[in-house]
């Protein structure tokens, strides 16, 4: 993988990071399962590779993919409002919002991002039930990706459909214990940091000025055993690769019986084509909580994308400043990644592209 070794140097040497994880499997043949570079700017230890990164809003399929669980078994109707589960949420105006309205950034809910992270579940929750949509927001028309709170609705609709107190255990139980993500979690319980998860946190820099920094939140136990689902998954980035391998299995290998006629709109268009995204500032195509390959709109500036040579048909999320996941079912490639630096907007959508062409190029699938 020499374009790819050449773009990790590149971003050390720039101080954009200084080390962090990849997976990359090609047609279920794993080719790269492997840390890189150093666990910071002034350290020479190298990365650990069973290090529990940071996955950010890469994290958030996880939560679609409990949605269409769900579905699958009957339980469910993503179509219908999400007060029909959740009545308080019906509050001022927000009656007719459904899960897919949330699953495609087209509520008008983005006022709930503006709430602490550090707030207890229940006290989030009752806060965005409590908020008022954007005024004169056409629903499934108009799209801005939400960043975190309608990914707390979207959660506590799978907790209080399933009948469970706890969405991280829940999800952990139903989901990602059968794919073998034994070392995921959607917040950290609190007795594994004390015993051993503590260790397996590699801090991540604000790389974005001359005076690189811890950050100063995202790896306290705070920040690690709350369990925040649009952007707190954390584990090794192999097992987002088994994720994305399930998702390109057949119907017929899959451990968790999610029929293609169920998947099929969470990876495929879900919200009209070509939306302009207000939070993105670019036209982005969505399916259901996935971004799709947006690149028609312009490769070299959709945020967040899978690079100049991913086949039409792929998704995937990154994750702000940090990741990325993503399947390309023509080629029957995973690449997921994890870095620990956050070097701005600018310089991370540099990074993204170089490194998903890079990915391309190593493996002679550049065709333009």
């Amino acid at each position: 993988m020499a374009h790819l070794a050449g773009v990790l140097n590149e971003g050390i040497q720039n101080r954009d990071h200084f080390g962090g994880q990849f997976y990359i499997s090609l047609g279920s043949k794993v080719i790269l399962d492997e840390s890189f570079g150093f666990v910071g700017p002034k350290s020479v230890k190298p990365f650990p590779a069973d290090a529990l990164m940071l996955w950010r809003s890469s994290g958030k399929p996880l939560t679609a993919v409990a949605l269409a669980f769900l579905v699958a078994a009957g339980k469910i109707d993503l179509h219908a409002p999400v007060a029909d589960v959740i009545p308080e949420f019906g509050l001022h105006g927000k009656n007719r919002i459904s899960a897919v309205h949330l699953l495609t950034h087209t509520g008008g809910i983005r006022n709930a991002d503006k709430l602490s992270e550090t707030l207890a579940w229940d006290e989030m929750i009752s806060r965005i039930c409590g908020m008022a949509p954007e005024e004169g927001w056409p629903l499934g028309e108009r799209a801005a990706y939400h960043q975190a709170g309608s990914w707390y609705i979207l959660a506590e609709l799978c907790r209080r459909v399933a009948g469970v107190d706890n969405f991280s255990l829940w999800i952990r139980q139903q989901i990602l214990e059968p794919l073998k993500m034994l070392h995921t979690h959607l917040g950290i319980p609190e007795n594994l940091w004390d015993q051993t998860h503590q260790s397996l946190i590699s801090p991540i820099f604000l790389s974005s000025t001359s005076e690189i920094s811890p950050h100063p939140y995202l790896d306290s136990r705070a920040s690690c055993c709350g369990c925040r689902p649009g952007g707190n998954a954390r584990g090794p980035m192999r097992e987002l690769g088994r994720f994305y391998e399930f998702l390109l299995q057949s119907e017929s290998q899959r451990s968790l019986k999610i029929p293609d006629s169920t998947l099929a709109p969470f990876l495929t268009h879900a919200r009209p084509k070509g939306l302009f995204d207000e939070t993105f500032h670019h036209q982005m195509d969505w399916g259901l909580g996935f971004m799709l390959n947006s690149a028609i709109y312009g490769k070299d500036s959709v945020p967040y994308g899978f690079g100049s040579f991913a086949s039409d048909a792929t998704f995937g999320h990154g994750g702000a400043q940090s990741s990325a996941g993503f399947a390309d079912p023509v080629h029957q490639l995973v690449v997921c990644w994890a870095v620990n630096g956050l070097p701005g907007e600018i310089r991370h959508q540099y990074r993204v592209r170089k490194i998903h062409n890079a990915i391309y190029q190593d493996l002679d699938l550049a065709r333009i």
